[in-house]
């Protein structure tokens, strides 16, 4: 389908091309992947979640004139308006077909007769030309093919009719087996069709390699870094933009980053909800035609013009839906917490020798590796970080808890719970820990025993903590606020993936929340499970009273 396209649709300037020729993806690789999705015969459903200047409109334009040649049937384009559906005809769809040689044979002969504002009469096919806003217009016809265009601009009366996909998927019926859905859109919020439709397929997100190391990570903004300065202006802040690899660390300038895209690839993150569903999210970032410099500088414009402006950056060039937030700990100069002690070592508190305290791991459970943090505690709840990292393995968090001297690890349950409770009954000392919205009559946590074996025949018992989790990330929070000794050590804020990742979360309708379903947070997790540690003994809030639940639990049991 590639080569096809790159021999036979022209795309002219007339159409708004910034380089007219032949279509060549080679120029945005990363649409080759999806482009071959929308007509191909085993995917049916296909949403691209994009930011802007990445040549999707392009792309959905290829794909249109080559269902038209190779798979005739009727089709339909859905736009936000009726005007903005017979302008892609005119200035899009008509004059590909016109431009192209090889598509010579799909013009009609009758042109003022077949091809209308409203509908084409091409051999073979009949496409039908849509705006959302009378939604009856819609479900009045069945085609094979519907392709769906910004769909976050849908009017607020075509949302009311129900879900906007589930009414067009309706009209699709007749063509069961054979049909194909195609949904393109910047987002806007997380309710929004777009996002809601991406999260139901299968996540695929554009991962670059870095040639230094071999690293692998999704193409996303947050890992361009640059030199904030209130002194300096927008342009003077992008000037010094760079693209960090998150293992070694190497920089790359707008020039290596279009190079790392060339050798990019789709990775998925889930199981979509039915078969043949892939759901697609690029940032503008994997653009040629975006610089970091330009990035940079955009985003600094729009975070210094206030939240309207930076609701259209987070919208149109991360492709990120907007979430309003009550309080957020993102921009914390978290060096102020940094205090005069090593990593490893003990922070400075001369009333309380170390003796007197107790170290706590906060474990966040990821599919192939651990999040750790390791804090000391002293009574009152001052604190201070002694280590942060990785680790592969519960054996590895074991020899971990050893050389920091940890008291208790407290580790995520709600992911591999059954992983969980074999490391604590293999290991000694890990605590299973199941975050929950909110807990009966106000409580902070309780306990659940369960009943384990231990050896061959010897029977035990393990204790699970269930706990409310913004209420212990509320202990976090006002740490990171400064509001209590809450400490780094020296050098922690180098560490950008830390820093970023411990501040990342809001306060939404007054639950803390990751902002974005996709935005790392692990290490404001294993911040949150530490902090239990102290919660649960005693350190943080002496006079809490235990509220255990004598009903055991299956050790394969996701609460």
């Amino acid at each position: 389908m590639v080569q096809w396209a790159r021999e036979c649709v022209y795309i002219s300037a007339a159409q708004g091309s910034a380089r007219p020729g032949y279509y060549d993806v080679s120029v945005t690789p990363y649409m080759a992947e999806p482009l071959r999705a929308m007509v191909d015969d085993e995917t049916r459903r296909v949403v691209l979640v994009t930011g802007a200047q990445v040549g999707k409109t392009e792309a959905e334009k290829v794909a249109t004139v080559y269902t038209l040649r190779h798979k005739p049937g009727p089709l339909m384009l859905v736009l936000p308006a009726q005007d903005d559906a017979e302008d892609f005809a005119a200035t899009r769809l008509k004059p590909t077909l016109e431009d192209s040689p090889a598509c010579a044979d799909l013009i009609p002969s009758d042109r003022k007769r077949n091809f209308g504002k409203r509908l084409l009469r091409i051999p073979g096919s009949l496409v039908y030309l849509r705006g959302a806003g009378t939604p009856g217009k819609l479900a009045s016809v069945p085609v094979r093919t519907m392709i769906l265009d910004e769909t976050d601009k849908y009017p607020p009366t075509f949302v009311r009719e129900g879900s906007p996909v589930a009414l067009i998927e309706q009209r699709m019926k007749t063509y069961q087996g054979t049909e194909k859905l195609v949904a393109t859109s910047t987002p806007t919020t997380e309710d929004g069709v777009i996002w809601q439709q991406f999260l139901l397929g299968d996540r695929r997100e554009f991962w670059i390699d870095c040639p230094h190391c071999g690293g692998s990570q999704p193409l996303t903004f947050k890992d361009v870094r640059f030199a904030d300065d209130p002194a300096k202006s927008p342009a003077q802040i992008g000037a010094t933009a760079r693209l960090v690899c998150r293992v070694c660390k190497a920089e790359y300038d707008t020039v290596g980053k279009n190079a790392l895209v060339k050798g990019g690839r789709w990775e998925s993150s889930c199981a979509p909800s039915r078969s043949g569903f892939r759901s697609y999210h690029i940032q503008s970032i994997a653009s040629p035609w975006v610089t970091l410099e330009k990035l940079v500088e955009d985003f600094i414009s729009a975070k210094r013009a206030g939240p309207a402006q930076l609701r259209v950056f987070v919208n149109s060039e991360l492709a990120e839906p907007w979430y309003e937030a009550d309080e957020t700990l993102q921009g914390k100069r978290l060096s102020d917490l940094e205090a005069d002690y090593e990593e490893g070592g003990h922070f400075p508190l001369a009333d309380v020798p170390p003796d007197a305290r107790a170290r706590f791991a906060g474990v966040d459970v990821q599919k192939d590796h651990l999040v750790v943090v390791v804090r000391e505690f002293a009574p009152g709840g001052a604190s201070g970080l002694v280590w942060h990292g990785r680790v592969n393995t519960f054996a590895a968090l074991d020899k971990a808890m050893s050389e920091h001297r940890v008291d208790m690890a407290f580790v995520d349950a709600q992911f591999r719970t059954s992983e969980v409770v074999a490391a604590a009954v293999t290991f000694g000392g890990i605590v299973p820990s199941h975050g929950m919205p909110s807990l009966s009559d106000g409580a902070l946590w309780y306990y659940k025993n369960q009943t384990v074996t231990l050896g061959r025949s010897a029977q035990g018992e393990i204790s699970h903590i269930y706990y409310d989790q913004s209420a212990v990330f509320d202990f976090v929070a006002r740490g990171l606020n400064g509001e209590m000794a809450w400490y780094l050590h020296r050098g922690a804020t180098e560490d950008l993936e830390y820093t970023g990742q411990v501040t990342a979360k809001v306060r939404v309708a007054g639950r803390w929340t990751a902002p974005t379903k996709r935005t790392d947070d692990h290490y404001a997790d294993a911040e949150k499970l530490a902090m239990l540690g102290a919660i649960v003994q005693g350190l943080m809030v002496p006079d809490l009273a235990i509220q255990p639940a004598p009903d055991a639990i299956r050790p394969d049991e996701k609460k």
